[in-house]
């Protein structure tokens, strides 16, 4: 028997469609991706015997003390309609322990001039994710809707799918919960020249805890 053909498809080759993928059982930051960060200390590494599907997965650590800090791997996209993106996320942590509020995934449209950032936030404390639209010049929500019961304290899928026009946005929590927000001046942003993903933890509200979270088999399609 073929030894390929009888392993079982696992990480990206279950996304073979994908336009981009990452499991990171190669490195940490493949297929373009960058780790980046502000404020506080932190890192972004690979897990070994951590991942949903073995053998790694991402990990972003946000040390405690900071109002607002992040860490987050990220990638630069051509210009494109939609985008939708999924990931499998684990928060490690006991929940009650880490921040009030965790960005966990967000999709970024440029047209040159006004940049809107869709953000996938994690609220650790009360259990509830929130969908948001937000203009990232004045960081105002231009709409946003809430999900309860979504906590990532074991592996937890996301699927975010966003379209320009007009801008809305598409979130599925594990295999039921769903949500959709939609900002209707379809005017304000012309074909985007450039997206981007980011993918891990941006805490906000103080805490003394350290916030990990850990990122599987994220995957984007492009249209």
């Amino acid at each position: 028997m073929d030894d390929d053909a009888a392993r079982p498809v696992s990480g990206c080759g279950l996304f073979s469609d994908a336009s981009f993928c990452a499991d990171f059982d190669d490195g940490i930051a493949p297929g373009s991706w960058d780790a980046r960060g502000y404020e506080a200390d932190g890192s972004v590494a690979i897990v070994p015997g951590g991942a949903l599907l073995t053998p790694y997965a991402g990990e972003v650590v946000v040390a405690g003390g900071a109002g607002v800090a992040g860490r987050y791997l990220e990638r630069g996209l051509s210009a494109t309609e939609e985008v939708r993106v999924r990931a499998d996320a684990l928060f490690p942590d006991p929940t009650g322990e880490g921040p009030d509020y965790v960005i966990v995934l967000t999709i970024s449209l440029s047209d040159g001039t006004n940049v809107y950032e869709i953000r996938v936030t994690s609220q650790p404390k009360t259990l509830a994710t929130e969908l948001a639209i937000v203009d990232s010049a004045t960081d105002t929500k231009l709409a946003s809707t809430s999900l309860a019961n979504t906590s990532f304290t074991g592996w937890t899928s996301i699927e975010l799918d966003v379209a320009a026009h007009p801008l809305s946005a598409s979130l599925r929590v594990g295999a039921a919960a769903s949500a959709k927000a939609v900002w209707a001046d379809a005017g304000s942003l012309t074909t985007p020249s450039s997206a981007t993903v980011r993918a891990g933890a941006v805490q906000r509200g103080a805490t003394d805890a350290t916030t990990r979270i850990r990122i599987d088999n994220i995957a984007g399609w492009l249209r």
